[in-house]
C-alpha cells in the first residue's frame, strides 16, 4: 500500500455551545475532518478523568435518555472547565436521577401494559363478532386452554388436528405495521404442543387481562376505558417528570454535556 501525500486545509469554527453539538455533528458526517484543539499539557493529563466522567454520563444515559428533555443552553450554567466542575455536572444529573428514579419506572410499567393492552384492543376491532368472548378466553383452563399469538411474517403452523383455529390480520394503523394473530382453542396438551411449535417459530403468547366482560364488543369498550386510564397516568408521570426536570434544571445540564 503506497501513501500520497494530499493537501490539507487549516479552517477555524465559531459558534455558540447551545449549536456545538449539531456543528459536530456535521463536520463528522463529511468523513474528512480532523479536529485540533488548543490545550495545554495538564489538559491533556486529564483526559483519562475526562473520560472517567463522560462513561458515568453514557451510563445514565442507557436508562434515563428517553425520559430527558432536549437539552438547552442555561446562561446560569456554564460549561465546566476542569475535572472537578465536569464531576460536579455529573453529580448534578445524579441527583436528578435519584429523584427521578420512581416516576421513570412508574412510566415504564404504565407503558408497557398499555402496549399490551392497546395491541388486543386492536386484535378485537379487526376481528368484531367472529372474536368468541374475551371473558371466556381468560378463564380457560384446566382442560381446556385458549391461547393468541402474534405470528412472525411468514410463519408456517402444523396444528394438532382437534384444535380450533381463528386467523386474524390487523391491519397497519397508527405507525405499527400490519400484524397477523392466530387464536387456538384446544385440550391444554395439544395447546401446549402448539406452544412449543410456535415458540421455535418466535412467536409471541399474548395474555388477556382480568375483569373482562363477555362479549367481544363489550370488552373492546373495556379495553378502550382502560386504555385511557393508562393515557392519565403517563400523563401525570411526564408532568412529575418535567416538574423535576425544572428544578434540576436538567436542560442546562444535558447542554454542558
Amino acid at each position: 500500500m503506497t501513501l500520497r501525500p494530499r493537501p490539507a486545509r487549516w479552517f477555524e469554527v465559531l459558534t455558540d455551545r447551545e449549536h456545538l453539538g449539531a456543528v459536530l455533528r456535521r463536520l463528522a458526517a463529511t468523513q474528512s475532518v480532523e479536529l485540533e484543539t488548543r490545550s495545554a499539557t495538564e489538559a491533556a493529563a486529564a483526559l483519562p478523568d475526562y473520560r472517567e466522567v463522560l462513561a458515568g454520563f453514557e451510563e445514565l444515559a442507557r436508562r434515563h435518555a428517553p425520559y430527558w428533555p432536549a437539552p438547552a443552553a442555561d446562561a446560569s450554567l456554564p460549561p465546566p472547565e476542569s475535572v472537578a466542575g465536569a464531576r460536579d455536572a455529573l453529580d448534578a444529573l445524579r441527583a436528578w436521577a435519584q429523584d427521578a428514579d420512581g416516576d421513570v419506572a412508574a412510566l415504564q410499567q404504565v407503558s408497557t401494559e398499555r402496549e399490551r393492552l392497546a395491541e388486543l384492543a386492536s386484535v378485537l376491532r379487526a376481528a368484531g363478532d367472529a372474536f368468541p368472548a374475551p371473558a371466556a378466553l381468560g378463564a380457560a383452563g384446566p382442560t381446556l386452554a385458549a391461547h393468541l399469538y402474534a405470528l412472525e411474517p411468514g410463519t408456517v403452523v402444523e396444528v394438532p388436528p382437534a384444535v380450533l383455529t381463528l386467523p386474524l390480520d390487523v391491519p397497519a394503523r397508527d405507525g405499527a405495521a400490519a400484524q397477523r394473530y392466530l387464536l387456538a382453542v384446544g385440550t391444554s396438551e395439544d395447546v401446549a404442543r402448539l406452544d412449543a411449535a410456535l415458540s421455535a417459530a418466535h412467536a409471541r403468547v399474548l395474555t388477556w387481562p382480568p375483569g373482562l366482560p363477555s362479549g367481544a364488543a363489550d370488552g373492546a369498550r373495556e379495553l378502550a376505558a382502560r386504555l385511557a386510564a393508562l393515557d392519565t397516568r403517563i400523563a401525570d408521570a411526564r408532568s412529575r417528570l418535567a416538574a423535576i426536570g425544572r428544578a434540576h434544571r436538567l436542560s442546562g445540564q444535558l447542554a454542558n454535556f
